[in-house]
């Protein structure tokens, strides 16, 4: 799993095209979209497994991408 969230951050990185002291945040990121990934296994997500609220896509911006 470590290599899976190490590979994230450097595709986030690289494709946002923001500096590498952005990397705590793309590994929260990473790991915060992995968790609402549905997982065929459980036949739910990590998070919908445990109850959580469904995430939206409107809600997920490309990462690096500017903020007002």
């Amino acid at each position: 799993l470590n290599q899976t969230i190490f590979n994230d951050v450097r595709t986030l990185l690289n494709a946002g095209k923001v500096p590498d002291r952005f990397w705590p945040d793309a590994a929260l990121f990473s790991c915060y979209l992995r968790n609402f990934i549905y997982k065929p296994s459980i036949k739910n997500s990590p998070a919908g497994f445990i109850n959580f609220k469904p995430i939206t896509t409107k809600n997920i911006h490309t990462f690096g991408e500017k903020c007002i």
